[in-house]
C-alpha cells in the first residue's frame, strides 16, 4: 500500500476511547488474539460502567470499530470505542483510564515480549502520549504492506461505505455536545508519565 496516513491526537483534544493491541505471534503461539480482545472489551465495559455509569458496551450497537493489520509474525489491532453522548476530555484521560484498568486486571492481558524477554501488556500504552500519530483506516506503516482493515468480527467494524468506516475510526471526531469524561492518573505514577 502506498497510503501512510495518520490522525494526530492533539494534546488536550477530546477523543473517543481507543486501543492499540499487539503481540508477537511466534512467542505467543498459544494466545488467541480474538479471545484476548473480547476479554479486554468486557473489562472495559465493566470499568466504564462502574466509574462513569455508562451503559455496558455490549448494549450499544456499533460502539466498537475494530481494525486489523495482523501478519503471520504479529497480531495488530486498533479499537475505537464510541459511546453515545460521551467522550474522554483528552488522550491523557484515556491513558489514565486504561492504566487503571490494566492495574486492576493484574496479568490478565500479559503476553510474552518478542524475542522471549519477559512479559508485557498486549495493550500498547504509548499511544496515549501527547500529539500522538495514530494510523488511519486503509493505511499501512511506511515500508510495510499490512493495511488497517475492518476485522469483520464486530458490527461497528463494518459499514455500508468506506467513508462510514473511516468516520467511525476517527478518534477525535467527537460531537461538540458530548459529555467529557476525566480520569486522573494514579497517585503512584511518576509526574508526567502519561503526557510524555
Amino acid at each position: 500500500s502506498q497510503r501512510h496516513h495518520y490522525e494526530i491526537i492533539r494534546e488536550g483534544s477530546p477523543c473517543h476511547l481507543y486501543f492499540d493491541l499487539e503481540f508477537d505471534t511466534a512467542t505467543n503461539s498459544e494466545v488467541d488474539g480474538d479471545a484476548l480482545t473480547d476479554r479486554l472489551l468486557a473489562a472495559v465495559s465493566v470499568a466504564a460502567h462502574k466509574r462513569f455509569d455508562i451503559a455496558p458496551i455490549a448494549t450499544v450497537a456499533d460502539a466498537i470499530t475494530e481494525l486489523d493489520s495482523s501478519t503471520a509474525a504479529k497480531f495488530s489491532r486498533h479499537l475505537v470505542v464510541r459511546l453515545p453522548g460521551v467522550a474522554f476530555a483528552s488522550a491523557r484521560d484515556v491513558g489514565a483510564f486504561v492504566a487503571a484498568l490494566l492495574a486492576e486486571s493484574g496479568d490478565a492481558f500479559a503476553v510474552c515480549k518478542g524475542g522471549g524477554g519477559g512479559t508485557t501488556s498486549f495493550v500498547d500504552s504509548s499511544v496515549y502520549s501527547r500529539n500522538r500519530a495514530f494510523r488511519l483506516y486503509l493505511s499501512s506503516k511506511a515500508g510495510k504492506s499490512a493495511v488497517l482493515q475492518p476485522s469483520g468480527r464486530l458490527r461497528g467494524s463494518d459499514g455500508t461505505t468506506q467513508r462510514d468506516i473511516f468516520m467511525r475510526a476517527l478518534i477525535c471526531n467527537v460531537p461538540p455536545d458530548s459529555r467529557l469524561l476525566r480520569c486522573a492518573p494514579a497517585a503512584t505514577e511518576p509526574a508526567g508519565a502519561l503526557g510524555t
